[in-house]
């Protein structure tokens, strides 16, 4: 894990239910999930943070208790929050901006 914390980002994920989307029912079926804090598997081991575990992300404009999703799929030092996903409004961490300095904490 960094030392000064993580990069939180985010983007809007835009899905109609046109023919451009006949297919994609991963992605439409990630839309539907509950809102999470996706991290790097590393990252996650050093804080102690299982997959599922409720994590606090920490920014300069609020916090928000979100479950874990660990992955290799994401860079080390790089949290991810879903921008549009129902329940959540992310703008309560970005105020406004796509990116932002993060912290974690959660884990045992």
């Amino acid at each position: 894990m960094p030392d000064d914390g993580f990069t939180l980002v985010t983007y809007p994920l835009l899905v109609d239910e046109g023919s451009l989307s006949e297919g994609a029912e991963e992605l439409k079926a990630a839309l539907s999930r509950q809102p999470f804090v996706e991290i790097n598997s590393e990252d996650a081991a050093s804080l102690k943070i299982a997959d599922g575990d409720t994590v606090q992300v920490r920014t300069g404009a609020g916090v928000a208790s979100l479950p874990a999703v660990v992955t290799d799929g994401i860079a080390r030092g790089v949290v991810f929050v879903p921008f549009n996903q129902s329940g959540f409004a992310a703008n309560t961490l970005l105020s406004g901006n796509f990116i932002t300095a993060a912290t974690l904490e959660g884990g045992a």
